[in-house]
């Protein structure tokens, strides 16, 4: 679960256990006030829904741990709810078992809802059918022990039909979960797939494919970009003196000390095997200049048994999205070619 996503579904728990605190103080007041609420929905029930929505909407914010206390025990809570108004359908006054034949009936429904809200994974499938059997248990139980006069017909047929529906309602949503995870299952491998196309392995960056296509993407906008192509002086030197597997760790070394200086939002890619291309938005010549200036110094100071001491030559011009990409990008090369014409370790603007 992304950092984000967590935040998001934290401030909506925490607005659901407000919500639930709020509806359950009403539903014991005025069930109550009318003279239709019972013994166990009075003493038991309502007063403990409200302790919990109260408890958990308090204690969400405070950890991570705290917060999965207060889900679970709100949705257990809930099911014994629910199986506390079965053991009202038998009750001898007709008014009250009606009604809350009726309010039981409606909420049993969210058994399984709540169970796949609260619950992550397929660990909300065993939770809604332990949710579900609570009451369905509680009612057989109330069935055999009832006496018939409080137990009749239309109530057998009543409790029938909500236990088809929440049979029904479960398997919906265990099929839900499992498409489900299937879909995030098939998303993750083509991520993974699409991430090993577009990324270069050995300096976890973008490859050229890669970077073209952030290059599509933002020249769609109307933004102006700076695009600044780096190359490595000498590098070809590095690797006969010393091998390519310290070649290969002086790329990597390079790449870190080139990241630490771009901007968040600035893109960087593999452009051919010593070359790298930074593409950041929304910066000024002179801007452009500082930030290929501050790449090249920190690839300067790196020390010669990280670097092999390389440095680097760079290239740089503005692109607008307009006369085509090929175009900017002859630019920003020839502007390289003349930092190498000059003697390298050097910035040159197109």
């Amino acid at each position: 679960m992304s950092p984000e996503f967590a935040r998001l579904r934290t401030r909506i728990m925490r607005i659901l256990f407000a919500i639930g605190f709020v509806c359950n103080v009403w539903f014991w007041f005025y069930d109550s006030y009318q003279g239709i609420i019972s013994a166990r929905n009075a003493t038991l029930t309502d007063p403990l829904l409200v302790l919990i929505c109260a408890a958990g909407f308090i204690v969400t914010d405070i950890s991570e741990r705290w917060r999965i206390v207060a889900e679970r025990s709100l949705f257990l809570a809930f099911c014994i709810g629910c199986a506390t108004g079965v053991f009202t359908f038998g009750d001898p006054d007709p008014q009250i078992r009606l009604y809350v034949i009726a309010d039981t009936l409606q909420w049993l429904p969210l058994i399984s809802v709540a169970a796949f809200i609260i619950f992550p994974g397929r660990e909300s499938i065993p939770a809604a059918v332990i949710g579900f059997l609570i009451p369905v248990a509680t009612a057989v139980w109330v069935w055999f022990n009832s006496e018939p006069a409080n137990w009749p017909d239309t109530t057998n047929a009543l409790l029938l039909n909500a236990i088809i529906v929440q049979a029904i309602s479960l398997l919906v949503l265990v099929l839900f979960s499992y498409s489900q995870a299937a879909y995030q299952q098939a998303k993750a491998q083509a991520s993974m797939m699409e991430s090993a196309a577009l990324s270069d392995p050995l300096t976890g960056i973008a490859n050229r494919r890669g970077i073209e296509r952030a290059l599509e993407i933002q020249g769609a906008s109307s933004r102006q970009w700076a695009l600044i192509l780096l190359d490595m002086d000498y590098f070809k030197t590095v690797n006969d003196q010393w091998g390519h597997v310290f070649g290969d760790r002086v790329l990597q070394n390079v790449v870190d000390a080139l990241r630490r200086v771009l901007r968040e939002g600035d893109v960087i890619g593999r452009w051919g095997g010593d070359e790298f291309l930074v593409v950041s938005a929304d910066l000024s010549a002179p801007e452009a200049e500082v930030l290929a200036e501050k790449l090249r110094q920190a690839v300067a100071v790196l020390p010669d048994d990280e670097s092999g001491g390389v440095t680097i030559s760079a290239g740089v011009a503005l692109w607008d999205g307009e006369g085509g990409l090929a175009a900017a990008l002859r630019l920003v090369d020839a502007a390289l070619y003349r930092s190498k014409q000059m003697g390298r370790n050097r910035v040159v603007f197109a």
